[in-house]
């Protein structure tokens, strides 16, 4: 009986990690914002990496097909994109990679953090309807908000953004947006 529920235990465990996979390019996104944004000191990694994240050094992600169980990280009903980030106030510190692989991306919550350096280009992010960066110390100009006819909310305020608030003739949706 003992053998026959390891079996039971080592297979539902095997099913946990055959999910749909996302595409290489997504993971690499996910994998490129671990790295630049520090997330071996994030307030939590769950599941980014087999076993516990290493305080330093290189990790060892977790295999693909999980990355819809890492957290900060929702996917869509059948885990085959990223629609949404979550790190809201988790201790993100560096710099954002660009985001353009994340094609299914609907929102993106990294308000309160330590983010440093320009926003990522968001144009051909057409599903974003949502993007919060505020309270981090991001510089540059606000990026061109053209093709984002999904976009509903745009907070970017307490930066160090400069330039122009860019043309949002392209967010016909867009109701709230904060820059300053």
């Amino acid at each position: 009986m003992r053998v026959l529920v390891s079996l039971m235990v080592v297979g539902c465990g095997w099913v946990h990690l055959a999910h749909a996979v996302i595409p290489a390019a997504e993971r690499n996104v996910l994998i490129s914002l671990y790295v630049n944004t520090h997330g071996e000191n994030w307030t939590s990694n769950t599941n980014w990496c087999q076993g516990p994240c290493p305080t330093s050094g290189v990790p060892n992600f977790n295999v693909a097909g999980s990355e819809c169980t890492w957290i900060g990280i929702e996917c869509n009903a059948s885990e085959t994109h990223v629609n949404k980030l979550f790190f809201y106030e988790v201790n993100l510190a560096g710099s954002l990679p660009p985001l353009a692989n994340l094609t299914a991306l609907t929102g993106a919550s990294l308000s309160g953090n330590q983010l440093t350096g320009a926003l990522p280009a968001l144009t051909g992010l057409t599903q974003l309807d949502y993007f919060a960066a505020d309270r981090n110390q991001l510089t540059g100009v606000i990026p061109d908000l053209t093709g984002l006819g999904a976009l509903k909310y745009l907070y970017l305020a307490s930066n160090q953004l400069t330039g122009p608030i860019p043309n949002l003739n392209g967010s016909p949706q867009l109701t709230r947006a904060q820059f300053h």
